[in-house]
């Protein structure tokens, strides 16, 4: 064995272990690891798949839901507090394309004391310093091809897309629920309720919105809970649409002076009409 520079392995596959020696009570430990990436393959150990494959976090419920759809498994990894999970899913494919490999040792971390002689480093190191050994064998094990990876990570990204693309439909349906009209709805959004402002489709402008509830939590990846009043964009005949909605809500939505339905008029290219209630 040998000690090898951070140089000489630079870019190189190789197998990786590293190691932690505690030099008071003379005890070390060697364990596999699977972070490092090597051109086209990744390591395969049972102890490092997180690190292999992608995650989402469990947040993410809707990316998971397509997922497990198109056929991929979700391990689930982290803690629950108080009910809430927090963590992760690793996102792995079911029967990637596995092979073997093979590559140099090298053991990465503080070496024990026969290490240290064996290459002449000497017992008189300082503790924690780090090191790479080259034992100089070649090792074989399971490796899974970049590729699987990758693809793994596109599906994520149209997973994503997806959902977004499904509730903005179902979004488009419940407006149509709670509206009398198919003109305009109030609609809550944000907090506990089913949609995030994010969800609104691109078919509705926002008249007026105000904070009814503070329930703002960023562990949970919720928002404070606000109330939209919603005008459908397609509704209406020529360059005019009428609205009608509550007079508890007039005066948000036409402004000071009316500078606001004149703005709002604007942006969608029709002339917005009030009726009074």
């Amino acid at each position: 064995m040998k000690l090898a520079t951070n140089k000489e392995v630079h870019g190189k596959p190789f197998w990786v272990q590293y190691q932690d020696y505690d030099h008071v009570n003379g005890r070390g430990g060697v364990q596999i690891v699977g972070s490092k990436v090597y051109r086209d393959f990744y390591y395969d150990t049972q102890e490092n798949q997180r690190e292999i494959w992608p995650t989402i976090p469990v947040s993410w419920t809707g990316t998971a839901t397509i997922l497990r759809e198109w056929g991929y498994e979700l391990e689930r990894h982290g803690s629950e507090t108080h009910g809430h999970f927090h963590g992760c899913y690793i996102v792995k494919k079911k029967n990637p394309s596995v092979k073997l490999f093979t590559a140099p040792l090298l053991v990465v971390g503080t070496l024990t004391r026969a290490q240290n002689e064996a290459v002449g480093l000497g017992n008189n190191l300082i503790i924690g310093e780090k090191h790479i050994l080259d034992m100089e064998d070649k090792y074989t094990g399971s490796v899974i091809d970049s590729s699987e990876i990758d693809e793994v990570r596109g599906k994520i990204t149209e997973a994503t897309d997806e959902w977004t693309r499904r509730k903005k439909m179902s979004f488009s349906l419940e407006f149509f629920k709670s509206s009398s009209d198919g003109v305009t709805a109030i609609m809550d959004l944000g907090g506990d309720e089913t949609f995030e402002f994010n969800d609104l489709s691109e078919d509705f402008l926002v008249l007026a919105c105000f904070k009814i509830a503070n329930t703002q939590n960023s562990r949970q990846r919720k928002t404070d809970t606000y109330r939209y009043i919603l005008l459908n964009k397609n509704a209406g005949e020529g360059n005019k649409i009428n609205i009608s909605i509550p007079a508890e809500y007039q005066g948000k939505v036409i402004g000071k002076g009316g500078d606001n339905i004149k703005a709002l008029s604007a942006k969608l290219g029709k002339q917005i009409y009030v009726l009074k209630s």
